[in-house]
């Protein structure tokens, strides 16, 4: 008898062990459809530990395995690199005739690539701290050089939480340079 219950809890066990996990993985690109290298990712538990973390190269893709179901988990998302990469003077005059009403911007990425103060609205503040950088009077910007969104979401983030239910393949992300209106940055620098 404890022959066979032993072997029914032996079984059950092997069965919670090889419980069913998921993978998350996706493209990070510009808007003009480059994939981003140098983005650093990390996937976070709801205790904070980091449980998977890579850095994507130039074709911007990645990929996490092994990932619990029904568990918040946070994709964070980084890049350093360069604060000149991708400015020039073509971006001041861009954002100077969208404040002047001659210049619409194609997309909401745009619009935040133009806010380089981070505060919500496009101003020449924002042209001021642009040119600042670029004359290297300021070595950085407020917050993330790079700003990461969902394509169908215009809010920047540097986290986004996510709950599996099934492998998820096209957890893809839009990143824009900030000051970059005219999307001339390399991705990969």
């Amino acid at each position: 008898m404890y022959k066979y219950l032993l072997n029914i809890i032996l079984i059950a066990s092997c069965g919670i062990l090889s419980a069913q996990t998921y993978s998350l993985s996706g493209t990070i690109e510009t808007v003009s459809e480059s994939g981003v290298g140098g983005v650093e990712l990390e996937v976070v538990d709801p205790n904070g530990d980091i449980v998977g973390s890579l850095i994507t190269d130039c074709t911007g893709t990645y990929s996490f395995n092994n990932l619990e179901p029904g568990i918040t988990y946070a994709l964070r998302t980084s890049k350093n690199g360069s604060v000149y990469n991708g400015h020039s003077a073509y971006d001041m005059v861009l954002i100077s005739k969208y404040l002047l009403g001659t210049y619409e911007f194609d997309n909401p990425f745009q619009l935040a690539a133009a806010d380089n103060n981070e505060s919500g609205h496009v101003s020449v503040a924002d042209i001021a701290w642009l040119q600042s950088v670029i004359l290297a009077i300021e070595e950085n910007y407020p917050g993330e050089n790079w700003l990461f969104f969902r394509p169908a979401d215009s809010q920047a983030r540097t986290s986004f939480d996510f709950v599996f239910s099934d492998d998820t393949t096209d957890f893809d992300l839009i990143s824009v340079k900030k000051g970059d209106v005219n999307d001339s940055a390399d991705p990969c620098q």
